[in-house]
């Protein structure tokens, strides 16, 4: 169907160049704005991808809706590997999680020392809120802090040796 006959424009010259300009600056605003968030992907990105670190969220049921970072790799995963499992499936066997879980959909942010096969994280939980203030879900980080522990252990370890050493 085409569209029926325009209304004549009663716009002088004047005020639809005025118009066109205005809408030049709004489109470079967007395009700007759109260029700043791809750099900041890109940023995030590349850190996530280096660094030892997980980012993950899960919806209300706790399935996984992003899993993302080297920090998978000690656990065998790949980046969105989990992405529509349920949490409380995958980690069955590891109640520490189920429990943090479990309170940040209550609404309570968790940070806890979590340990998973032989791997160490230091996990940040974080309970998403929608306008009607409901947990709709979880967001959160996970920092493989295993060799950190590691030397820490050793250190103690090296530093009893020499108190022994002593007496």
């Amino acid at each position: 169907m085409s569209p029926g006959p325009r209304e004549p424009n009663n716009k002088s010259p004047e005020a639809l160049r005025r118009e066109l300009e205005e809408l030049r600056a709004v489109i470079a605003r967007y395009r700007e704005r759109e260029s700043l968030a791809r750099d900041t992907e890109l940023r995030l990105r590349s850190v996530v991808e280096s660094a030892p670190i997980v980012l993950f969220a899960m919806d209300a049921d706790g399935r996984f809706t992003l899993s993302e970072g080297r920090g998978l790799e000690p656990l065998g995963l790949k980046p969105g590997q989990v992405v529509g499992m349920s949490a409380f499936e995958l980690y069955k066997d590891t109640p520490q999680i189920l429990k943090n879980i479990r309170a940040c959909l209550a609404g309570e942010s968790v940070n806890e020392v979590v340990y998973v096969g032989n791997a160490v994280y230091e996990t940040l939980y974080s309970p998403r809120i929608d306008e009607a203030g409901q947990v709709v879900g979880i967001d959160g980080i996970a920092w493989d802090v295993t060799d950190r522990l590691r030397a820490e252990k050793a250190a103690t370890d090296f530093q009893a040796q020499l108190l022994q050493a002593q007496k």
